[in-house]
């Protein structure tokens, strides 16, 4: 087992070996708590912790053909969270190598720290890390893009106004009128018509 990255609880580990995580408290009563495993698998529990010994020991075996993801839940009770004493140290080991004690400091707010720990197998790397830390901005953005066209669909379209041909009823109306004046106006000039002698 190696550390892949110094920011984040990330691990290498191949198929089958057995990891051994430690955890203890210390200035504060212990109240950890190891979610269940990603793969499916089961902790052994190794230790319980104890007053006497706020010690807890557990083991996993490394999956062959997965990654293994954990969450450790690390209780700080509003006592411990002000007295800079008080902290959690773990220990990752596994496969002749061990990781730390590493401390977990209390929160600036709240009552937990909950870190997430991650082993993968060998070949898998750091490549993926920046893939993905830059996957949740990706996937927002995509978000965003399908909520925008979802609206733009909804939308209703407006009717363009129609167009307006030349000459216009009104238009024409004022032709007829024209017309008809000007044939009273013609039959006016003519005078009666006289009837003719047989």
């Amino acid at each position: 087992m190696k550390r892949l990255s110094n920011n984040r609880d990330l691990f290498e580990a191949p198929g089958g070996e057995q990891i051994t995580v430690t955890v203890e408290a210390s200035k504060l009563p212990y109240q950890a708590t190891f979610s269940v495993l990603s793969s499916g698998g089961a902790w052994t529990q190794v230790q319980n912790p104890t007053l006497q010994r706020p010690v807890e020991v557990r083991r996993f075996t490394m999956p062959t053909a997965s990654r293994e993801f954990s969450v450790i839940s690390y209780g700080f009770p509003p006592v411990a969270v002000t007295d800079p004493a008080a902290k959690y140290t773990i220990t990752i080991a596994g496969g002749g190598t061990t990781d730390g004690p590493n401390d977990v400091l209390p929160p600036p707010s709240g009552s937990t720290v909950d870190p997430p720990y991650e082993f993968r197998l060998p070949g898998a790397g750091v490549e993926s890390m920046a893939a993905v830390e830059a996957r949740p901005a990706a996937k927002k953005k995509s978000a965003a893009k399908r909520k925008a066209a979802k609206k733009r669909k909804a939308a209703p379209k407006k009717k363009a106004a129609p167009k307006k041909k030349p000459g216009s009823k009104k238009v024409a109306v004022k032709k007829v009128a024209v017309k008809k004046s000007a044939t009273k106006k013609s039959a006016a000039k003519k005078g009666p018509k006289r009837g003719g002698r047989k």
